[in-house]
């Protein structure tokens, strides 16, 4: 489940997210599509966080090579887990 709110330029997305990891203490990374397109030119154009029950904490920066969300997470666990997460970014028109 995904909700976004813009206002002006700033888009808000937060929601749930279900990852299934293939390894338990594994850095693994994730791409999310924009809910609005957006040109993400540098990792800080957007900003978030996420975490889940097993204390795993998402780091969400903006992927530059796919105007996207990037998703960087340790789980704990290799099995399905639910995530939280909330972001912001700026539109800028791609």
């Amino acid at each position: 489940m995904v909700n976004y709110q813009r206002i002006g330029d700033v888009v808000k997305v937060w929601g749930t997210v279900s990852i299934d990891a293939t390894a338990a203490l594994a850095i693994t990374e994730l791409g999310v599509s924009l809910p609005i397109n957006s040109s993400v030119s540098a990792i800080q154009d957007l900003a978030g966080t996420g975490a889940c029950d097993d204390n795993t904490v998402i780091k969400i920066i903006g992927d530059t090579s796919n105007s996207r969300a990037k998703f960087r997470l340790y789980p704990q666990t290799a099995t399905n887990n639910e995530y939280s997460f909330s972001f912001t970014y700026k539109y800028v028109a791609p």
